[in-house]
């Protein structure tokens, strides 16, 4: 009784701080008054309402183990025997893939979240492929929800991702300013793990950087190198490198001629990579690297590769 009023607490919190009431979270999949017995830890709730309930209110299994801490809930949850076998094993990233399967994408019970979650797919293809943007009212729906979502979760962290060029400056300047915090002491992450967290701070140097709120991303960048610099993060290669791409043209973007020297750095890095991989993948992100440098040098001084 003691874990499963654990993990009904855990819900209730996680569904208050997302600004649910107890109707609203219940829907049409069990009542209000079974679901308040619930989070009071006087009854069990079985894993196909329990996924169905967190679609409810918007949130991952990963928003539910940030605000339970226990392991007992895997065992309180009706789950099939392929999932407990697999669990039991050690193999608990298949496990969970498997618990998720059992309701992903079927978002019936809150429309609204599969309507989000299209149309932030859509806008970020977009703008992989430059095509047309998302309409006035297909952002405002968007922009709507996360507004009146008081805590966000994995779910709304990767939506702003996705819309990020079209977003307002307030909502991303708060946002990174949460995630930063967060990682300068330590928090749990707001995505799935500090390095979806990083990646996305760095798009917001890239955000600001070239909307022209030099002040923004300066901040976001001096705070972010901090956190780089811990061993934690010693092995994000990749994340270290997108950021000093990223402070490099920031750099550039003022006029300042330190972007051509960390943009030398970027290429020294790939041109070492390449030759330990024998390969020429790294060619084409060096392509990107000179494309960039050539549109944003107003310094007036020449780049030079080495």
């Amino acid at each position: 009784m003691e874990n499963r009023s654990c993990y009904g607490q855990a819900f209730r919190q996680l569904r208050l701080d997302r600004g649910y009431s107890l109707k609203e979270a219940a829907g049409n999949i069990i009542s209000p008054q079974m679901l308040g017995v619930f989070e009071h830890g006087k009854s069990g709730i079985s894993l196909n309402n329990f996924g169905r309930l967190l679609i409810r209110i918007g949130a991952t299994w990963n928003d539910f183990f940030r605000y339970y801490n226990g392991e007992s809930i895997l065992k309180e949850l009706s789950l099939s025997d392929e999932i407990l076998v697999k669990i039991n094993n050690g193999h608990y990233y298949d496990g969970f893939k498997l618990v998720e399967s059992s309701f992903e994408g079927d978002y019936s019970d809150n429309p609204i979240l599969e309507t989000v979650y299209k149309l932030s797919y859509q806008s970020y293809f977009q703008t992989l492929s430059l095509t047309s943007k998302l309409t006035d009212d297909e952002l405002e729906i968007v922009l709507n929800y996360l507004n009146r979502i008081d805590t966000w979760g994995i779910f709304e962290y990767s939506v702003l991702s996705y819309i990020l060029a079209d977003c307002p400056y307030e909502m991303v300047k708060y946002r990174s300013g949460k995630i930063l915090d967060a990682m300068a002491n330590n928090k749990k992450s707001f995505l799935s793990s500090k390095k979806e967290d990083i990646a996305i701070l760095i798009h917001m140097i890239g955000y600001f950087s070239r909307k022209a709120y030099f002040k923004d991303a300066n901040k976001l960048i001096a705070g972010l190198e901090n956190i780089l610099k811990s061993p934690s993060c010693n092995h994000l290669y990749t994340e270290k490198f997108n950021f000093k791409f990223y402070q490099a043209m920031n750099f550039l973007r003022q006029n300042n001629p330190k972007g051509l020297e960390i943009a030398r750095d970027c290429i020294h890095f790939l041109e070492a990579f390449e030759a330990l991989d024998n390969s020429n993948a790294s060619a084409i992100d060096k392509n990107k690297i000179l494309s960039a440098v050539s549109v944003l040098n107003k310094t007036g001084i020449p780049f030079k590769e080495s």
